[in-house]
């Protein structure tokens, strides 16, 4: 029963999704087609709305398989396109060689441009099974491929951290290394802190009103404690994810976000380090991702969570 649907989420903003076949073979080794088009829907993906994040290109697949049956095998192909990047001028992206069914035969192929070659490859929690072949095309680009046989049945623990991290999986990237993206979102973000109004100005100058004029570890802590109780406590956290230029991780302008009193954790960020900027201090952005670690060779921009 958990088998019998395919899901895949995507976001309208950056690509598009597809699930294009599906198949199931029997036992006995017959196979029939299920139509995708009549046994498909596509909903907008609300699983953010729980942390009052609300997307609505943030869209959901999903096909229903019928009549499965155990000792089935089922086959499938979806497409996910990607027409434009996160990082401006990069690619990068997770593939997952091993799930909680078992998979006979797993291909991943990416094509890599001679102006934008891969320059991050790794393979994580390796099992032995993937075999890795390179291309050169007649274009210029080069053919990567992976193809992973017979990646066993994983299990998974309670609580554990996300799954995917900790099944193998192939991370590539076009970018070097973390410096570069770190310097992508600073530059990103840069315009938007920059653009202040009175009534920040004036709201710092009150929070740290009374306070010395020297630099003073316990007076910076001072500032910064006044100034991030501030924020916490009168910026009320909701996401409406609306903006065109890199959704989901540009903040709006902070005057936006100080004159409506709500912003989703990249505007409270956001606004914090500008107000912490006015007062004399040195404050700047950071990405994280709240639930799996970062992986320190391979840098991809997927993160969830700003501060």
């Amino acid at each position: 029963r958990e088998e019998s649907k395919i899901e895949l989420r995507y976001n309208r903003r950056y690509g598009a999704g597809a699930i294009e076949f599906v198949s199931v073979i029997g036992a006995d080794g017959t196979e029939r087609t299920i139509d995708v088009s009549a046994t498909t829907k596509e909903s907008t993906d609300n699983s953010s709305a729980s942390a009052n994040i609300y997307d609505p290109m943030a869209r959901r697949l999903v096909c229903t398989i019928p009549g499965v049956k155990v000792g089935e095998t089922i086959h499938y192909r979806t497409r996910k396109t990607m027409e434009k990047s996160r990082v401006e001028n990069q690619f990068a992206d997770i593939s997952i060689l091993e799930w909680q069914c078992p998979i006979v035969r797993q291909t991943v192929r990416v094509r890599a441009p001679a102006e934008r070659p891969l320059k991050c490859i790794a393979i994580r929690k390796p099992l032995g099974n993937v075999t890795y072949t390179e291309e050169k095309q007649a274009d210029g680009s080069t053919l990567h491929t992976w193809v992973a046989k017979d990646s066993p049945q994983a299990f998974p623990e309670p609580d554990m951290p996300p799954l995917y991290g900790e099944l193998q999986h192939l991370r590539v990237s076009t970018a070097t290394d973390w410096p570069e993206l770190s310097r992508w979102y600073w530059n990103l973000c840069l315009p938007h802190l920059e653009r202040t109004n009175a009534g920040i100005t004036n709201k710092v100058n009150e929070l740290v009103a009374g306070l010395p004029r020297d630099n003073a570890p316990e007076t910076v802590l001072a500032k910064v404690n006044a100034i991030y109780k501030w924020v916490a406590q009168e910026i009320r956290y909701m996401g409406l994810t609306m903006e065109d230029a890199s959704p989901g991780y540009a903040p709006h302008d902070v005057s936006i976000t100080f004159d409506n009193r709500y912003g989703v954790c990249r505007d409270k960020a956001g606004l914090l380090v500008a107000m912490l900027r006015q007062a004399g201090l040195d404050a700047f952005p950071v990405l994280i991702h709240t639930s799996s670690t970062m992986d320190a060779e391979a840098p991809l921009p997927y993160c969830n969570h700003a501060l």
